[in-house]
């Protein structure tokens, strides 16, 4: 699977070429002309990193490996524990960063096996200042960017002092590009970073890209019952064997708002990225989905028709069609920072006959016989306005993805989506996500009933 890695690691040279911002000074420490007052005001007033007491920033202290792994954490969107990796260390117990630490651990920055290695006494050493090299090595280790083959170190005179446990760490990063040295040709592997240099590493980290790639796979769930009598509907054993598969393999869910955020370089994309969908909006997405999925700290996007939102409990009292969930269930998984909600139409969801055809094709992707091109272009965006609307004023936010019922689209759909700002749409066709192409007519992999578990982990492992 080809790698798309939101990041860049410390050339840390004095002159950067930064964003502009426009900021009060936050910290008495800090004048306006220090070389990295943008990145840290910036970083102060999104709550990244804190001051102290007296108003002070210290930005010439040296960073401590806990200190470094909080705003790695914070970098990368890690916040949860695996509870299945050890990450019983002999020093954090009672420690300020006892769980930040545990939360990169267990997601991975950082060399388990390797550590204990080195370390009989399995300390992570918490107070100790960061290195360059042990920094490298975390987040290489992290990024699987890891490669014997390469002889990159010997450019830098100093490159004998880089221990043998880094080496395979720092040769990938410098030969991917990731690190430049300083003008003096030296790598400096044993000096620390200051908190003014680590606050404009990450601010590299969440804004420069590099030239790898990450193909997602899209899950794309329905319905869920006991037992599955046709495709659409999965069984719900089956699918916890199937989520469990993807912790177990190491697979991390995002949502199709973190996708669109990412591709703009809102977020970073993290390791083995994973975006579990659903479609319709069924009921059983929020009785039972939604519980197993908070159960594992699990994220997913679910696809609605506002329309049948809005009537669920009528619908429901009056024993029409498959139950589906109402806006009161959606705002609940909404809140819970889980669950993504996106548009699948306002009231489109229909199979109806196309002129000159003996073939049906959904609503929103063709006219209705009779119905003129300026006429079905005038439906499908007062539908798409509706969607958003519903979106808008019972959950907070506007969607900025569109799922095609039956995976079809026309070129007037597609511009009308667009028009109304959908940033992201959605078929059925089967492949994985490109990061780096048009988030226009996305492939996903169906998940059907009918798939066995090989079927299901064949389909990840194409």
């Amino acid at each position: 699977m080809k790698k798309y890695i939101l990041l860049t690691l410390f050339s840390l040279v004095l002159s950067l070429n930064t964003k502009t911002y426009s900021y009060a000074q936050n910290f008495f420490d800090v004048s306006n002309n220090h070389w990295a007052t943008n990145q840290i005001n910036d970083f102060y007033d999104k709550g990244i990193i804190n001051g102290y007491e007296d108003g002070s920033f210290n930005p010439n202290n040296k960073v401590t490996r806990a200190e470094f792994v909080k705003i790695i954490n914070k970098a990368f969107d890690i916040d949860y524990i695996n509870p299945t990796i050890n990450t019983s260390f002999n020093d954090i117990k009672g420690h300020w960063a006892e769980q930040e630490i545990k939360m990169a651990v267990s997601n991975g920055v950082y060399d388990y096996v390797l550590d204990k290695s080195l370390n009989s006494k399995f300390n992570f050493r918490p107070n100790d200042p960061i290195t360059r090299e042990e920094a490298s090595t975390m987040i290489a280790t992290y990024l699987d960017l890891k490669d014997n083959k390469i002889n990159k170190l010997p450019y830098f005179y100093d490159f004998k002092e880089v221990s043998y446990w880094a080496k395979t760490s720092m040769e990938s990063l410098i030969e991917k590009g990731l690190i430049k040295g300083y003008k003096d040709k030296s790598i400096n592997p044993k000096g620390g970073l200051t908190r003014a240099e680590l606050v404009v590493l990450v601010d590299r980290i969440k804004n420069i890209t590099n030239d790898y790639e990450e193909e997602i796979p899209v899950l794309m769930y329905h319905h869920f019952d006991d037992v599955s009598k046709f495709g659409a509907v999965v069984v719900k054993d089956e699918f916890i064997k199937q989520i469990d598969y993807l912790i177990q393999n190491g697979y991390n869910t995002i949502t199709v708002k973190d996708l669109y955020e990412i591709s703009i370089g809102e977020k970073l994309l993290p390791k083995k990225p994973i975006i579990i969908s659903a479609d319709d909006g069924y009921l059983s997405n929020y009785e039972f989905m939604y519980p197993e999925l908070k159960k594992r700290n699990m994220e997913a996007t679910i696809f609605v028709i506002g329309n049948d939102i809005y009537n669920a409990d009528y619908n429901i009292q009056n024993n029409i069609g498959v139950p589906k969930f109402n806006w009161s269930q959606a705002k609940e998984m909404v809140d819970s920072g889980l669950i993504d909600i996106q548009s699948h139409t306002n009231n489109s969801h229909n199979k109806v006959s196309v002129a000159n055809s003996t073939y049906q094709r959904g609503n929103f992707s063709t006219p209705l016989i009779g119905e003129s091109l300026e006429d079905y272009k005038k439906r499908i965006d007062n539908d798409i306005k509706l969607s958003i609307k519903g979106i808008k004023e019972n959950l907070g936010y506007t969607p900025v993805a569109f799922a095609y019922p039956f995976g079809e689209y026309s070129k007037i759909s597609e511009k009308v989506l667009k028009e109304n700002g959908i940033k992201i749409s959605f078929t059925i066709k089967d492949g994985f996500v490109d990061i780096k192409d048009d988030l226009y007519l996305i492939d996903r992999v169906t998940v059907s009933g009918k798939d066995s578990f090989e079927d299901f982990k064949n389909k990840l492992n194409r």
